[in-house]
């Protein structure tokens, strides 16, 4: 019952409305007209001008990308070599733990000297440190009447660079093996590239080790323009025998932070 009296005086209500507006003038109706068509543009240009003001004050929170600092290379291990009467090498290893970062030009310089600290022979240059990786770097023969027994390995503040997106690479060594012909000792082997382009050069360091596994000689050597598929074989040859070497172990390293170093088939025709 009170909802039919609540319709009901709606419906009163209603009534009285349209009396009320059929009473005014049709000049009015115009004004009315006229008002709520000049209101519509005046709504619109305040809502701009509000906005504008409220943008223009806006200021973006700053997004700061904070990538990780690397972890300093270390050196683990430096050795010296007698290869024959009077002729040495060395051999340094570095580590590296981080895993994406690694540095495109390490340049150092290794000193070779007695133990009273004299100068036997220096030696200057640059190489690569791949991430994730220990880095071996074998030192050239050199000559001397003196014996060097300390080995000071010094480099400069390296700048590291993450690696670049490169197909993986996918290489695998096959048969090495030490032979001792005519009292010296060589170690020879293969290298296969199964990736699907040629490789423009790969770092082959080698080490010797003894029973006790502990390094007893040293030597590299690099390969270029190795094709897909290509087994290319490699020979490491000391001018003495080492007997007490039982196994060789090569490693391979392919410096991904140079500029062309991956070539497809038609650019290794051009070499």
């Amino acid at each position: 019952m009170a909802f039919k009296i609540k319709n009901e005086q709606v419906e009163d209500w209603m009534l009285l409305i349209s009396d009320r507006f059929s009473t005014l003038k049709i000049g009015y109706w115009y004004s009315l007209v006229v008002a709520l068509a000049a209101a519509l543009p005046l709504f619109l240009f305040l809502k701009y001008s509000f906005s504008s003001v409220f943008i223009s004050q806006y200021q973006p929170p700053e997004v700061v990308t904070v990538r990780p600092q690397p972890q300093p290379i270390k050196l683990v291990d430096h050795k010296i070599f007698e290869l024959s009467q009077n002729s040495y090498s060395g051999l340094v290893r570095i580590r590296n733990i981080n895993l994406e970062q690694g540095i495109p030009e390490l340049i150092f310089t290794a000193e070779f000297k007695t133990f009273g600290n004299t100068a036997i022979t220096k030696v200057s240059g640059k190489t690569f440190v791949l991430p994730a990786s220990e880095k071996i770097l074998v030192f050239s023969k050199f000559t001397s009447d003196q014996t060097p027994e300390l080995l000071d390995f010094k480099f400069e503040e390296p700048k590291f660079r993450y690696k670049p997106q490169l197909p993986p690479l996918n290489l695998e060594l096959e048969r090495v093996s030490i032979e001792n012909p005519n009292g010296t000792i060589a170690v020879s082997g293969g290298i296969k590239n199964l990736s699907p382009f040629t490789i423009k050069q790969i770092y082959l360091p080698m080490l010797l080790y003894d029973s006790s596994n502990r390094i007893v000689g040293v030597n590299s050597t690099t390969v270029n323009l190795v094709k897909s598929s290509e087994v290319r074989t490699f020979r490491y040859i000391w001018p003495k025998s080492i007997p007490e070497a039982v196994r060789a172990e090569v490693t391979s390293e392919v410096n991904l932070f140079e500029s062309g170093i991956l070539i497809t088939d038609e650019q290794a025709q051009r070499f």
